[in-house]
């Protein structure tokens, strides 16, 4: 669940210090197939990328030893990365990946624990991930480097914030 305050969302933890931009120009997907808490999924105006954007917990040491785990599926030969990247202040990594889908994953360590409003799961990951529909091999490569180029994903990703 999220709470809408100041054009901001806010997942449902304690204490309310992660928020990110309501974005313009999507659409937020019920996923109803989907049951994760603190876990919502837009899709683009245009309907050709989808964003899923997940606050949750490290299953490993580092962002980028969880970015390689979220994708051990994907060939060495099809991935992109690991590399460095800083969101206002929150430091994680971000891969490429152009196997079955192409995929732009984006783990940020918030760097203190927060919790779930039942006081039980601890939270200490932003997972951002975004999906193009793409051919494999070399043109979902390029397909899913451009998304993560595109302005309104930018514009997204750069909006995560803790207060």
């Amino acid at each position: 669940m999220f709470e809408i305050k100041n054009g901001r969302l806010y997942p449902d933890l304690k204490p309310m210090c992660l928020s990110f931009e309501i974005p313009e120009d999507f659409w937020i997907d019920p996923c109803t197939e989907v049951v994760k808490p603190n876990f919502i999924f837009f899709r683009t105006a245009d309907k050709t990328v989808s964003v899923e954007i997940t606050f949750t917990y490290k299953n490993c040491d580092t962002t980028a030893e969880e970015v390689l785990d979220t994708l051990e599926s994907c060939p060495k030969e099809k991935l992109d990365g690991p590399y460095p990247i800083n969101v206002n202040g929150i430091s994680g990594h971000y891969a490429f990946c152009a196997n079955r889908i192409a995929q732009y994953i984006v783990d940020l360590d918030i760097g203190r624990p927060v919790y779930d409003p039942s006081g039980e799961q601890l939270i200490d990951l932003i997972d951002f991930v975004v999906t193009v529909n793409s051919e494999e091999g070399p043109k979902a490569m390029e397909d899913i480097h451009a998304a993560a180029k595109r302005n309104d994903v930018v514009t997204l990703l750069n909006s995560l914030r803790m207060e």
